[in-house]
């Protein structure tokens, strides 16, 4: 169970209805940007077209997912966290293109350009952040060092190591400090139960893992090939010892 990931579904959750009460209840829009500069006459036209319910209720909505998503995430399923905030990503995107319907008719065409250019533009970046997930991570033996080529790349000199061993099960991720997680993969700089701060290139989570450690941190390296995984091991034993 991820309590890092429970947490922030917790304070998103009480946010996102909060917002949607003040809202739809209270009628307080200081939560919608886009009425900032508005005129008093322009809010309350966009009233009585339905625009600051739309709003309203596109927050309530993404309230709704993130519940679901937080139940599957205290049930412990697999990657809840992720695909929840990425399912109500895209729903507030897609969203939020749609409600323009309810804008005001003079300013209907450019609140439909501004927020479908907003909205590919942000699918564009996560769609470039999670393509990453599929760049190998390789190992290799240089002169003198240790290359791991792909994201989040090291080169490890032979005189820092200290150790290096096979894990047949990775210990419980704390907290990722700087890094990419979705789906089977693991890249960058994680917090992980026993072994504390280091850098992580999992490719799924099913052993055995490559661990390299250095006076100074420690490396964990597999590939979805556990045979390639074994030679990388033994490749580097031989050179450490």
């Amino acid at each position: 169970m991820n309590m890092i990931g429970i947490s922030i579904l917790i304070a998103a959750v009480l946010f996102t209805y909060l917002t949607a009460y003040f809202i739809l209840k209270k009628q307080k829009y200081f939560f919608i940007s886009k009425l900032r500069n508005r005129t008093a006459e322009e809010i309350k036209e966009l009233e009585k077209t339905g625009y600051i319910k739309a709003n309203g209720k596109l927050v309530l909505y993404s309230a709704h997912l993130l519940t679901i998503g937080l139940i599957f995430e205290v049930f412990g399923v697999n990657y809840a966290f992720e695909v929840c905030i990425a399912f109500v990503l895209f729903f507030l995107l897609i969203g939020t293109v749609y409600i323009q319907k309810y804008e005001i008719k003079e300013r209907r065409r450019g609140a439909y350009q501004s927020s479908t250019i907003s909205a590919f533009i942000t699918i564009g970046i996560v769609g470039f952040i999670i393509s990453r997930g599929f760049i190998d991570n390789t190992l290799s033996i240089e002169s003198g060092q240790i290359e791991i080529s792909g994201p989040y790349g090291e080169q490890i000199a032979w005189s820092e190591i200290s150790e290096v061993r096979l894990l047949d099960e990775l210990p419980e991720i704390k907290l990722r400090t700087n890094g990419y997680g979705f789906g089977n993969r693991l890249i960058g700089n994680f917090d992980v139960e026993e072994l504390g701060k280091g850098k992580l290139y999992i490719h799924h989570l099913n052993g055995p893992y490559l661990l390299i450690e250095t006076n100074e941190s420690y490396y964990v390296i597999n590939s979805d090939d556990s045979d390639e995984t074994l030679e990388w091991y033994r490749s580097v034993e031989e050179q450490v010892n």
